[in-house]
């Protein structure tokens, strides 16, 4: 997922937002925030399962050092971590950033780019691994750091469902960009991905630029990657728009996804007068992908920006239902919105986060659009709520969502009159209560907190992954039988299986799933 984790998983079942709105969690620091670290700013963050809140926190100037700090879930810091709470980084001797955070298994990964030169033009990226404590794991890369200098930026970082390390980002040259999937283990390219362990694509325009800047894995344990497409008129941008490129498994590009340009990816605009780009996408339930990011109307006097969101078919074509002709685009009331981050939920509504800006004001701002393209009211009065870390100029790019957490993070400064202090670390935790109604069995949903099944359903003689870990796994029929299987690792061959309805049990302590088999 982007510069956020998203590590919780929202709690599955048919789930309905009661009418209680967002609000401050004060258990953070007793005023559900806290401002730290001046001079700096948060650029990457994710939550453990205990609530402990991890950041990549970057020099808003050339200092060297990059930290990776841990707080308490009250805000206070770890001082278990590191030392006193901070891994203080420094891989060059320029400028070092962090823009990644991912956990598993008692791992720590995070990642970011390292410049030989105070221009940044010599820059390279690079990926670490830290156990629970904040000392390096020696056995990944060279003493816990694996440097890929034949790269330039890593923009997106996921583990994909073989739990191995997906990476896209882009390549030296304004037209290429690159997915690489290594070994989470040891930190080396796996070199059955495309060709020696990562995949290069190239724009046949010379005045054409793509930017990675989201990328998962799917039910279909398929790589998507969203960004932003730049075409160039004498060295000018004159268009703008979002691209999802879709790749096998094995890195080839996936040509049942319907490419709209020679390198297999598909480019989206509601209107190409509009520059609009893509932060984020997910998938849902019923396999449609729903992306979000920033518009901004380059034509008018005020070079107005607003936040976006846009559903598509698994195919690639737009879902017209969604929205107006597939689009909705959101005017928070200011001329300078920009989305930066957001989380799908279970029953479909996106929380879509970001910045709203005015003189000297900058609000962290949080609106939540429902499945069908409306504001949701429930989540706020008008489905927008806006908060600060505690000052008045806040930019909030960083969200990790549970079933009733929402932590934010970024920066925030002081600004009186047009001038404005330096950045400081923001970070705060809000609570969105939502009414969880008991699922039954004819509507399991295809994911709980911990474990799942995907695709689902599955033809007959495909096989079927677990998400997580179980070390339990059982297969019935509606009549109670237990059915053989075979696995490999978390895969599941379905080779005993006739078109039906199964249970699965894969763990004592959770709910069963339902798994449909279709001819």
């Amino acid at each position: 997922m982007k510069s956020s984790t998203l590590l919780f998983a929202v709690l599955v079942s048919t789930i309905a937002i009661a009418q209680n709105n967002i609000n401050i969690d004060s258990s953070l620091n007793l005023i559900g925030s806290r401002i730290m670290r001046q001079g700096h700013f948060a650029d990457a963050m994710a939550v453990q399962e205990n609530g402990k809140i991890l950041l990549g926190i970057n020099n808003s100037g050339w200092d060297s050092k990059t930290v990776l700090k841990r707080l308490n879930k009250n805000g206070s810091d770890d001082s278990l971590f590191a030392v006193n709470s901070e891994l203080v980084f420094e891989l060059l001797d320029k400028r070092n950033t962090i823009k990644h955070i991912l956990i598993k298994d008692d791992i720590i990964y995070f990642a970011g780019s390292t410049s030989t030169n105070i221009g940044g033009t010599n820059t390279y990226p690079y990926i670490a691994a830290l156990d629970t404590s904040g000392q390096f794991k020696i056995t990944f890369g060279n003493n816990g750091i694996e440097s890929l200098d034949q790269f330039s930026t890593i923009e997106g970082m996921v583990f994909d469902h073989k739990d191995q390390i997906v990476l896209t980002g882009r390549k030296s040259g304004t037209n290429k960009m690159y997915v690489m999937r290594i070994d989470r283990f040891s930190g080396a390219p796996d070199l059955s991905f495309d060709q020696n362990g990562h995949k290069v694509i190239y724009s046949y325009m010379t005045q054409e630029n793509f930017i990675p800047k989201d990328i998962i894995i799917d039910h279909q344990d398929k790589i998507v990657i969203a960004g932003e497409r730049w075409i160039f008129k004498i060295n000018t941008i004159y268009q703008k728009n979002a691209f999802v490129l879709r790749l096998m498994d094995d890195g080839s590009i996936d040509t049942t996804f319907q490419s709209n340009n020679s390198n297999g990816m598909r480019s989206y605009n509601s209107d190409t007068l509009l520059f609009q780009d893509a932060f984020n996408i997910h998938q849902r339930k019923n396999g449609n992908y729903v992306i979000t990011g920033s518009t901004l109307d380059n034509f008018s006097a005020n070079y107005e920006t607003d936040y976006h969101i846009f559903e598509i078919y698994n195919n690639g074509f737009e879902n017209l239902s969604f929205g107006q002709s597939g689009w909705v685009i959101e005017d928070l009331g200011v001329p300078a919105e920009n989305c930066f981050n957001s989380h799908l939920y279970e029953n479909g509504s996106a929380l879509l986060l970001g910045s709203h800006s005015t003189t000297d004001s900058a609000y962290i701002a949080m609106i939540m659009i429902d499945s069908t393209g409306n504001r949701d009211t429930a989540f706020a009065a008008t489905g927008q709520y806006l908060s600060t870390f505690g000052e008045p100029g806040n930019l909030a790019k960083l969200i990790a969502v549970d079933s009733n957490e929402i932590v934010i993070g970024g920066w925030t400064r002081w600004c009186s009159a047009q001038s404005c202090g330096p950045y400081n670390v923001g970070v705060a935790r809000y609570l969105f209560k939502q009414e969880i109604k008991e699922p039954s069995l004819s509507v399991m949903p295809l994911y709980e907190t911990k474990y799942g099944i995907f695709p689902n359903p599955i033809k007959v003689g495909n096989s079927f992954s677990i998400k997580g870990s179980s070390k339990e796994l059982e297969i019935y029929s509606l009549t109670g039988s237990s059915i053989p299987f075979e696995s490999d690792g978390n895969r599941i061959s379905s080779q005993f299986l006739t078109s039906g309805t199964y249970i699965i049990k894969l763990d004592q302590n959770t709910r069963p799933h339902k798994l449909v088999v279709i001819e």
